[in-house]
């Protein structure tokens, strides 16, 4: 005998905010007076909707445990491993059906679960809902095999035909081994009956025959009893389409089995077109979804476009997808299909006003708000959302803002002032080439940016047939400041960040000692840390995320503070070393005994400035330049 699942129990774990939602949901799916058939949960990645989920199916089953004999908990998901694995999150009690990846197989379990108090049931659409017309497995073919023969009777299925028949394209010996493997005590006399019977309404292929049961035997004792060899093409196809219309029956025939008492669509978004009523590919979904018992949860946090970019798909519209997703949840089995559409309507209305009123005058602001309650009262009755800010109290969102000073100095400036020389001096037909933004994000701007305007212009300057052109850049760069020098960095000496931003990031990073460590501590560490990793101000040290709208900010971040972490890891072992002075190893190193393990050596990454140092001189001589000798940035 099943046990019923803790409710408190179930419930303990969760955070308030998720228990919050759970009661929620509850009450609209079951409690209320005007509970609804469908409800979504769009709670923002990372905060528990599995977790939501579980303490859903817990009140479910709290709610039905006296008044269902039977309560059946369907998870569908778009991967069978994820289905798996979040299932085991899921769970509160009961026994989980395998995973049927197929409705046709479902049939093989009814005996099994109908015996049972509660059970949960697991698929992906992608091959339980999209039947077609279709030869489909061999186990598939089995149970059609046995079905018929349970419904019909032994004699009536002894004929050779029927082997030949499902047989399909699996082999004679393979194909018969699984049949006698088949346990037939899995099929109960109702469920075969309820199939044929299912057979003797539906309509036949070929109008000769009056139904599609009379079709099939027909076919089978006709073409396939005295068939020798395989059939031919169009036989085997006209055989495959009378075996996808049975796939199908059987198929319906375990969704009236199920007797859903709780669907959950997990990340739903991936196989919208299930909701699609008008989509002939939705139709299994759609009988599944209107089984009368049947509530439907949805958990997705993005479960409609938020917009709809340029390049996007002819046809994708997020306003159409919204409206599509807010029709299913206002579906059901209280609300009429006009009940629905008056509904959005008058959503779509509230919509316009509350844009009209956002916009105008202040006359119509009291007339906005109304539609704005309107909309959130017809739309709390069917979703919920908690976002990371209001999920913690002081509604941070579990984030810390800090504060860093941001420091410009006289050098600063001077390199700036240089750095815009050398842009003047390039001199422009529309204005003047302002680097102010970009000195603002990144030091050394002639020296690392690459693919900028500016930059180009400079390298064209550099190669001019125009003497006076190329002074001009020449003297320009002569008298800045804002550029790197090599023999500084070639004798590993100190480099100035050139800029206030980089400034305080090193000072943020570097200079607090986490040059000295090959790699992240564990936030969670099993065993006490050791050396440079025993320092308390280390142990907290975590990832800084930068954004810049400058392409060129990236490369100038990881250019400047690897220097700054080589120059110093260089420093504590050998002060006197310069940068010419390393070692160049071969990386895998082959031992002459044959039998001897062989050994990678890994080099230590160079700073992106000194590693491009042999590729690329920042200074060069131009011999047709009108000041002979005078270097210029590369």
């Amino acid at each position: 005998m099943t046990e019923k699942p803790d409710l408190e129990r179930t419930l303990a774990p969760l955070k308030q905010f998720q228990r919050d939602t759970v009661a929620h949901v509850a009450r609209r799916l079951w409690k209320d007076q005007d509970t609804s058939d469908r409800f979504l949960v769009a709670d923002e990645v990372g905060l528990g909707k599995t977790l939501v989920g579980r303490g859903v199916i817990a009140e479910a089953i709290e709610h039905l445990w006296d008044i269902e004999e039977r309560i059946d908990i369907v998870y569908i998901c778009s991967n069978a491993q994820i289905a798996r694995q979040n299932l085991a999150k899921l769970i509160p009690g009961g026994t989980h059906v395998p995973h049927a990846d197929r409705l046709t197989l479902l049939l093989r379990n009814i005996a099994e679960f109908q015996s049972r108090k509660l059970n949960y049931i697991s698929f992906t659409p992608g091959t339980s809902f999209t039947v077609g017309e279709t030869g489909g497995r061999a186990d598939e073919r089995v149970l059609l095999y046995h079905l018929l023969r349970r419904g019909w009777s032994k004699e009536e299925m002894t004929s050779k035909a029927w082997p030949k028949f499902f047989r399909g394209g699996t082999g004679r010996e393979s194909f018969t081994a699984q049949m006698k493997a088949f346990n037939r005590g899995s099929i109960t006399g109702e469920v075969a009956e309820a199939f044929v019977d299912d057979l003797e309404t539906a309509p036949a292929i070929d109008s000769e025959y009056k139904s599609l049961a009379d079709e099939i035997w027909g076919v089978a004792h006709e073409q396939f009893a005295y068939l020798r060899g395989d059939p031919d093409p169009d036989l085997r196809r006209y055989r495959d389409r009378l075996i996808g219309r049975m796939r199908n029956l059987v198929a319906h025939a375990s969704i009236r089995a199920l007797e859903p008492d709780l669907i959950i669509l997990d990340e739903f978004h991936r196989f919208k077109v299930l909701l699609d009523d008008e989509n002939p590919e939705a139709e299994l979904a759609k009988a599944l979804f209107k089984q009368p018992t049947a509530k439907v949860l949805m958990l997705s946090a993005t479960p409609f476009s938020m917009y709809t970019l340029p390049d996007e798909p002819e046809g994708a519209d997020h306003y159409q997808d919204f409206f599509s997703t807010v029709k299913f949840l206002l579906g059901g089995h209280k609300n009429s299909n006009d009940e629905v559409e008056v509904q959005l309507k008058s959503l779509a209305s509230d919509l316009e006003t509350m844009r009209t009123a956002a916009v105008s005058t202040e006359n119509s602001i009291d007339a906005g708000k109304a539609a704005r309650d309107r909309v959130q009262g017809l739309l709390t009755r069917v979703m919920s959302r908690v976002e990371r800010l209001a999920s913690t109290p002081d509604r941070d969102g579990m984030l810390t803002e800090v504060s860093v000073p941001v420091n410009v100095t006289s050098s600063d400036l001077i390199a700036y002032a240089g750095t815009q020389g050398i842009a003047d001096s390039l001199g422009r037909e529309r204005g003047r080439r302002d680097i102010f933004e970009l000195w603002r994000s990144s030091p050394y701007l002639f020296n690392i940016m690459e693919n900028y305007q500016v930059k180009q212009a400079f390298k064209r300057a550099l190669e001019s047939p125009d003497p006076s052109v190329r002074a001009k850049v020449s003297e320009a760069v002569k008298q800045a400041h804002g550029l790197l020098n090599w023999s500084d960095l070639d004798g590993y000496r100190p480099l100035d960040a050139g800029n206030a931003k980089m400034r305080a990031l090193l000072e943020d990073t570097v200079d607090g000692g986490a040059w000295k460590l090959a790699w992240l501590p564990p936030s969670l560490p099993y065993y006490s840390p050791d050396g440079v990793f025993a320092d308390e101000a280390l142990q907290t040290f975590t990832k800084r995320l930068v954004f810049s709208a400058w392409t060129v900010a990236p490369k100038a971040i990881a250019s400047v503070l690897s220097y700054e972490v080589e120059r110093r890891g260089v420093a504590a072992v050998a002060p006197d070393r310069r940068y010419p002075d390393r070692a160049t190893v071969n990386p895998i190193r082959q031992p002459r005994n044959e039998e001897a393990t062989r050994t990678l050596h890994l080099k230590r990454c160079s700073s992106p400035l000194l590693s491009s140092r042999n590729c690329a001189t920042p200074f060069r001589s131009h011999k047709n330049s009108a000041t002979a000798g005078t270097t210029c940035p590369a």
